[in-house]
């Protein structure tokens, strides 16, 4: 629970791993270095890819798929943020521009109209 808690302020409240660290500190009294906090992230995200792989599934099936990217910048370095939509889901990604992300979202078996 304490992992999840921790991956939420980070994803959800965009806080830096040192706010955590002393938010935990000072609400809680939980002492955790910057390095265990960003662990909790890294398998809250890993945790989540079964879930991320089967929207990417209803994607895949989908008859009609948005989809769309902009620029992105972690950490001072250009990425893209992809989104997918369909009727019932969305997925975002973070990633290149290139041929193989987009394969990642649809894949080539895709057979559905495509709106970007």
């Amino acid at each position: 629970m304490l992992a999840s808690f921790i991956a939420s302020l980070a994803v959800r409240y965009r806080l830096s791993r040192t706010k955590i660290q002393e938010f935990l500190q000072d609400w809680s009294g939980i002492a955790l270095s910057t390095s265990s906090i960003d662990r909790c992230i890294r398998e809250a995200g890993l945790a989540c890819r079964p879930v991320v792989e089967e929207l990417i599934g209803q994607l895949q099936e989908a008859e009609i798929l948005h989809l769309d990217e902009t620029p992105w910048y972690e950490a001072g370095q250009l990425c893209w943020l992809w989104v997918a939509v369909n009727s019932t889901c969305a997925v975002f990604f973070i990633g290149a521009r290139t041929k193989e992300m987009l394969l990642t979202i649809i894949s080539t078996t895709f057979v559905g109209w495509l709106i970007s």
